[in-house]
């Protein structure tokens, strides 16, 4: 009975880094669809999305490894 205990970042941790940064990469995508007209619904969703996505890439980053 060997424990894994090298630190190494489980698969489930690996999803939730990913979707943090697609969530990123579509808040550029909207930043730049925005333009200089940042009134409105995508003027709010763009850096809203990017910063979301840092968050959610740090919770992946920093979740602890569940036993499995």
């Amino acid at each position: 009975m060997t424990e894994d205990k090298s630190g190494a970042i489980k698969k489930r941790n690996w999803i939730i880094v990913f979707s943090g940064i697609i969530c990123f990469f579509l808040g550029f995508f909207v930043l730049a669809q925005v333009g200089r007209s940042y009134h409105g619904f995508f003027g709010f969703l763009a850096p809203f999305l990017l910063i979301l996505g840092l968050v959610v890439i740090a919770a992946g980053l920093i979740t602890p490894n569940r036993d499995e």
